[in-house]
């Protein structure tokens, strides 16, 4: 289990657990962020903000009048993002990682272009230069 935030690709937890002791993947979520002591909101569906990370409009970069970024949290199992929420992945031997990154959906022209690219590989000034 990872989570790798908005300025690095270097993970801010990472952990080792047991794959039996979870009936999904939105719970082993919730149990790790618990553990962590990380500030976190978010449940077994989905995962809004992981230490002060923004929602919402502050969750939005805009870059000109038909460009922006928006940002949020993305998860991946054995290196794929599922298109389902967390909770509705039944956890099983074939699990073997989970991870969450801060990621971006980057719109252009009136066009969605990307889903949940890393938000590390553009570095956010409003997140990352404070």
């Amino acid at each position: 289990f990872s989570v790798v935030g908005p300025c690095s690709e270097e993970p801010i937890i990472a952990s080792k657990t047991g794959t039996t002791l979870f009936e999904n993947i939105g719970q082993l979520s919730v149990d790790q962020l618990d553990k962590s002591n990380l500030e976190f909101i978010g449940s077994e569906n989905k995962i809004d903000s992981i230490n002060g990370t923004p929602v919402g409009e502050a969750a939005l970069e805009i870059l000109s009048r038909s460009e922006m970024r928006a940002y949020g949290w993305c998860f991946y199992v054995n290196g794929e993002q599922p298109d389902v929420y967390p909770n509705e992945i039944a956890m099983s031997g074939k699990v073997n990682s989970v991870k969450w990154i801060f990621g971006f959906a980057h719109y252009l022209d009136g066009e969605w272009l990307s889903m949940c690219e890393p938000a590390w590989k553009v570095k956010p000034k409003f997140l990352c230069d404070k």
